[in-house]
């Protein structure tokens, strides 16, 4: 990340991918807001909600936080699939 005085990184985009209990130092969090606020993009894939638990504005780009697996509540899910049965 750059910080908000450098010159903007010629990406339009930051992707967020496996980033369990990513901790970003003040200076990067800023950077990252900056970038933002500049309208550039924040992805986020597998695991980046898993992040900033202690930096409000961070789960607000990310639109939440991580709360937990589905497979580890006590309900249940069902599905089904359609797949070969078209033709």
């Amino acid at each position: 990340m750059c910080s908000r005085n450098a010159v903007s990184p010629p990406y339009d985009a930051v992707v967020f991918n496996n980033t369990t209990r990513l901790s970003l130092t003040p200076a990067q969090r800023e950077a990252l807001l900056a970038f933002v606020q500049a309208g550039k993009g924040l992805v986020g894939i597998h695991a980046a909600s898993d992040s900033f638990y202690t930096w409000p504005e961070g789960q607000a780009l990310l639109g939440g936080i991580f709360n937990s697996h589905p497979w580890t509540a006590d309900d249940t899910s069902q599905s089904s699939s359609t797949i070969g049965t078209h033709r």
